[in-house]
């Protein structure tokens, strides 16, 4: 069930989903463009196969509001965390709404019943000083590169405040194995850690990255090299990289 109070499906009444089926409460009149950049509140409510809290949780409900005085306060409300906020957050956030064109989705509102919990109803909702405002509701995507981007800026803010329970745990063992394989049309690219001797070391590390890049439909190689992780690539396997093993295992094929 959503949890805003905005009226969709002007002229007909509003349906109850329907076990194992699609309801439909769409409103299609509503306007697809936004004229105002000035967003006054946010609130969206997701599940993030890539994103985790510390306690393992991939549930997230965010609010950003200002209120009249021009104050922002930043919430997540299913781990009870709020702060007060720089204007600049809604600033951020509405550079999120135009890169995804997330209002081309306004007025959207429909579900399908009974599908798990990582497809549960997504809703998100924003308002706007002028007046205007964007719903949509729809069966959620684990995946989704806007709702990454909201829980990045949001979680980013609280983490600066010293508020960090939205966020995976700190990793303090040593890395000790890793792989990643990735395909682009017929190019396998392959990565995979290697210890080479210190006469082998590059920049004096002796942990290095063993690439192995072949074309599938010429039958070549096309580069296998040792190469250095980049700077902090702990912290991006913790991030970045388990990012990109979620979206891309999937639709990975190997050779």
């Amino acid at each position: 069930m959503s949890f805003f109070s905005s009226k969709h499906g002007k002229g007909k009444p509003h349906s109850e989903p329907v076990c194992g089926g699609t309801t439909d409460n769409s409103d299609r009149s509503a306007p697809k463009v936004i004229t105002s950049k000035q967003l006054c509140y946010l609130r969206t409510n997701f599940y993030l196969s890539t994103r985790e809290t510390e306690n393992g949780g991939h549930n997230f409900d965010f609010e950003v509001r200002q209120d009249e005085s021009g104050a922002v306060t930043a919430a997540e409300k299913h781990h009870s965390v709020s702060s007060t906020a720089e204007p600049s957050l809604l600033e951020r956030l509405q550079a999120v709404i135009d890169k995804y064109r997330l209002a081309y989705n306004n007025g959207e509102d429909r579900i399908t019943a009974g599908l798990p919990p990582e497809y549960q109803p997504s809703t998100f909702e924003a308002r706007y000083a002028s007046g205007e405002k964007i719903y949509f509701r729809c069966n959620n995507e684990p995946y989704s590169q806007w709702a990454e981007e909201i829980y990045t800026i949001i979680t980013d803010h609280f983490a600066l405040s010293g508020e960090r329970s939205l966020l995976r745990k700190k990793e303090d063992s040593q890395m000790i194995r890793f792989m990643l394989r990735m395909r682009k049309d017929a190019i396998f690219t392959r990565y995979s850690d290697v210890n080479v001797p210190k006469e082998d070391a590059i920049n004096g590390e002796t942990l290095l990255l063993e690439r192995d890049v072949y074309n599938a439909r010429e039958k070549k190689s096309i580069c296998d090299d040792l190469i250095p992780f980049p700077a902090g690539y702990f912290w991006q396997s913790q991030q970045g990289l388990f990012r990109l093993w979620h979206k891309t295992r999937r639709r990975r094929s190997r050779p």
